[in-house]
């Protein structure tokens, strides 16, 4: 007998938040409870599906990134001290973190998330699932010891000064030299907006001092430099990061995004989608279609997501269902994961604070832990030496993940509209597979079903 058609509704896991436990958790959270055993093509749902995975969904070292404490591999995966790494990085969390301790009223329920000192707020940062902070540069010593202390908080270092004085080049030499010997430090962060701002010559001088000189790059600043005298360019400048780690920025506009990809080795696309509460995540001029048209660049793609409503852009704040979707899209389009913006900041307030702290956003601050807690589970998926497509049908974007007989698709509704799809169609079903969820393993009937507005759905496909 057929079941009625099923309504998908937001289908997200809640494993371990650790990458290092994700290879052990492959099925996520919910799938941990099951008992070995049973056979995935007779018992979709059934205790077996967790322990049946395993031998599935695996992923290994590449050799190249073998001893490097920062790798981008060939399919533009991260990985970090040998083990699987999605960066989930937060703006100005650097240095502005003091200010939450003392900007919330008496009273008022921004008490209920305001962090006691700053180990309670990286703590709250891990629980969420974020794992980078920006600009070292900025930091107290304070920050700086307690992310020494909490193993799942890591730095990006922001460089941002002339390169090309003796001056300015002997100090970010001085900044540079220290930050590459902390363990911590896994990406750099260069000047955003090349070109628009002027300041190509700024990012490509910096990476030459970074990774040491380059005949290429400095055929790039012929002529671009003009600050009114010859740019001081020491001939055999040697690497002064010996780690080699990635150097990206945030490039919001297209030919900021082209001239990015001369100087670094991560582009960051801003993805500020929603102009009201019934916004696609996809749509407009700055949706999540610009990851998928930058990352044929050949570079990996962090976007910097739209975590707070903007006024001066006419962007407003994310609802809950909007969050979940926009970071699925981003992933179908191929993320290697996000830097946030803005997680504190002074709009818009929120909760009774003077200024604004994502997690006082309860039900948003739920949504952002449910969809990092989502990419954990993914992670041996990600990781594995799968196949990988991407598409639309009948409005449902979609990302296809296929090893052997075995296939994983994420597919998001990005609009606020109910759609109604063939799952058969969407999930590139054939007569005789089965479906069932990624999150609990229980059976999809693959008949015509409905998928809410931003609804998410991640489905394993055994053949």
């Amino acid at each position: 007998m057929r079941v009625a058609p099923l309504v998908l509704l937001v289908s997200c896991s809640s494993p371990s938040r650790r990458a290092r436990d994700a290879g052990a958790d492959a099925g996520g959270g919910a799938d941990a409870g099951g008992d070995a055993g049973g056979d995935a093509g007779t018992d979709a749902g059934g205790p077996g599906c967790p322990a049946d995975r395993e031998g599935v969904w695996t992923f290994a070292l590449p050799a190249a990134c073998d001893g490097k404490r920062t790798c981008i591999d060939d399919r533009r995966r991260f990985w970090v001290d040998g083990e699987p790494f999605i960066p989930r990085g937060v703006y100005n969390g650097g240095f502005e973190w003091a200010r939450l301790l003392d900007n919330c009223p008496a009273g008022e329920a921004c008490q209920a998330t305001t962090p006691t000192d700053v180990d309670d707020y990286l703590r709250i940062l891990g629980d969420g699932g974020f794992n980078l902070v920006m600009e070292r540069s900025r930091f107290t010593a304070e920050l700086t010891d307690a992310i020494g202390r909490e193993d799942r908080i890591r730095i990006a270092h922001l460089l941002w000064s002339d390169p090309f004085t003796i001056e300015g080049h002997d100090a970010l030499v001085a900044e540079i030299e220290p930050a590459a010997a902390d363990p911590e430090v896994v990406m750099w962060f260069g000047p955003d907006e090349v070109d628009l701002n002027d300041n190509f010559p700024m990012a490509a001088g910096i990476r030459r001092i970074l990774f040491g000189e380059d005949a290429d790059l400095d055929s790039l600043l012929a002529g671009r430099y003009d600050p009114g005298g010859a740019p001081y360019l020491p001939e055999g400048e040697p690497a002064h990061d010996p780690n080699g780690l990635p150097y990206g920025a945030a490039l919001a506009w297209d030919w900021g995004l082209a001239e990015g990809t001369n100087v670094y080795d991560v582009l960051l696309p801003i993805a500020y989608p929603y102009e009201s509460g019934s916004h696609a995540a996809n749509d407009g001029r700055w949706g999540t279609w610009r990851v998928s048209a930058v990352e044929g660049e050949g570079a990996p793609v962090l976007p910097v997501l739209q975590m707070l409503g903007i006024p001066i852009m006419g962007l407003s704040h994310p609802r809950p269902a909007q969050i979940e979707a926009l970071v699925a899209s981003s992933l179908v389009h191929g993320a290697k994961g996000a830097f946030h913006y803005n997680l504190i900041g002074d709009q818009p307030t929120f909760a009774g604070r003077d200024g604004w702290f994502a997690a006082d956003d309860a039900d948003g601050w739920a949504a952002w832990t449910r969809m990092n807690a989502l990419e954990d589970s993914l992670i041996p998926v990600l990781y594995s030496d799968a196949t990988e497509e991407m598409g639309e049908t009948n409005g449902i974007e979609w990302r296809r993940w296929t090893k052997g007989d075995r296939s994983v698709v994420l597919f998001v509704n990005p609009t606020a509209d109910l759609v109604r799809a063939n799952l058969y169609d969407v999930l590139g079903m054939a007569v005789g597979d089965v479906a069932r969820r990624w999150d609990d393993c229980t059976p999809i009937d693959p008949v015509p079903a409905e998928l809410v507005g931003y609804g998410v759905l991640v489905a394993e496909i055994v053949r």
